[in-house]
C-alpha cells in the first residue's frame, strides 16, 4: 500500500504461501517508503526497497514532491548465491535528495531494522496464534 511503512496482512500471507511453492526471495516495491524485511522459511522477503529515484510529477494540475524523510530512504539489496544456490544478502542503505542518491545512510539502515524487528514480533505473534488455530 502506497506509504505505508509495514507490509499488509494480506502482504504477508501472499510471501509465505509463495514461499511454500517454491519462491527462493521475494522483492516487493511501490510503497514508496522503506519497508520491513523477514526470513519466511529461512528464504528472504523483502516488502519494499523504497524509493530508488523518484522526480517529482504533476498529476491534475498539481505538483507532487516525494522529498519528505519517507520517501527519501532506501536499500539496495545485494544478493549473492554460491554454486550450491545457498544465499547470502548485505543491505547498502542510500538516501535520495533532488534526485542524487548519497551511498551509505545510516539513517535508511536503521530504519529497516527498526521495522523488521516489529515485523518480526508481530509474525512470531501470528505464528503462534496459527499454531492454536
Amino acid at each position: 500500500m502506497d506509504n505505508s511503512a509495514f507490509p499488509m496482512t494480506w502482504q504477508r500471507k501472499d510471501a509465505r504461501a509463495f514461499v511454500k511453492v517454491g519462491a527462493d526471495c521475494i522483492i516487493g516495491h511501490h510503497s514508496h517508503v522503506l519497508q520491513g524485511f523477514e526470513l519466511i522459511y529461512n528464504k528472504p522477503v523483502f516488502y519494499s526497497l523504497g524509493n530508488f529515484c523518484f522526480a517529482p510529477f504533476r498529476a491534475h494540475g498539481t505538483l507532487y514532491e516525494m522529498d519528505s524523510k519517507r520517501h527519501n530512504k532506501s536499500i539496495i539489496v545485494n544478493i549473492m548465491l554460491d554454486e550450491k544456490l545457498n544465499y547470502s544478502f548485505n543491505l547498502t542503505p542510500i538516501e535520495i535528495k533532488n534526485l542524487h542518491v548519497k551511498i551509505g545512510s545510516l539513517d535508511a539502515l536503521k530504519k529497516i531494522e527498526y521495522i523488521s524487528s516489529l515485523i518480526s514480533v508481530s509474525y512470531t505473534h501470528l505464528r503462534a496464534h496459527e499454531t492454536k488455530a
